[in-house]
């Protein structure tokens, strides 16, 4: 006798748990049912009249070049009195307008990496040497140095990027990475 009061607990809590899953069930299959009846689409309609045109928009980069180098090639040279390795570009649009009015940045990747540093690079060790990668420019030219605290340095540059920003177009902004400039001047 004492088994039989505990029977009907056990069948009830077996119904109730059978009643909450088909509710469930029920409730799932009618969301899924509404759902395909709301994201039913209909044939398009006729179009419409095209709108009115828009608003000019901003300037492009025309008053901004960027030119890409491969195959950076040292040979021997100075920079402010020391040994360092030097590569020399030879670029006719860096004219005597582009001296006076304008703004020339350079990035580099090294080790083919997909990293952009921007020059002047200096690279400090704690034992008071250091490295350095930099550049100048003068009229249809621009040199790149590597030079490191013991003479020249064979800096494995494998690309370098150089940015001409015609004084119409320069801006306060800082540029401390390509990715920044590319941004702010819409590059591709």
């Amino acid at each position: 006798m004492f088994t039989s009061c505990y029977k009907p607990t056990l069948i009830a809590n077996i119904k109730l748990k059978m009643m909450k899953t088909t509710m469930k069930f029920l409730t799932y299959v009618i969301m899924a049912f509404a759902l395909v009846l709301t994201s039913c689409d209909g044939e398009d309609g006729a179009n419409g009249l095209d709108g009115a045109i828009g608003p000019a928009g901003q300037d492009g980069n025309a008053n901004v070049l960027v030119k890409t180098v491969d195959n950076v090639t040292w040979s021997a040279g100075t920079y402010l009195g020391g040994a360092a390795n030097e590569f020399v570009i030879t670029d006719t649009d860096i004219d005597q307008d582009i001296l006076d009015n304008s703004l020339i940045l350079v990035y580099f990747q090294l080790f083919g990496d997909d990293i952009w540093f921007p020059m002047t690079y200096n690279f400090p060790f704690s034992d008071g040497t250091d490295e350095v990668i930099t550049f100048t420019y003068s009229l249809d030219t621009l040199t790149i140095y590597a030079l490191s605290s013991s003479g020249p340095l064979n800096a494995q540059i494998t690309k370098l990027k150089y940015v001409i920003i015609e004084g119409t177009a320069t801006s306060s902004d800082n540029f401390e990475n390509f990715e920044d400039l590319q941004s702010f001047y819409n590059l591709d």
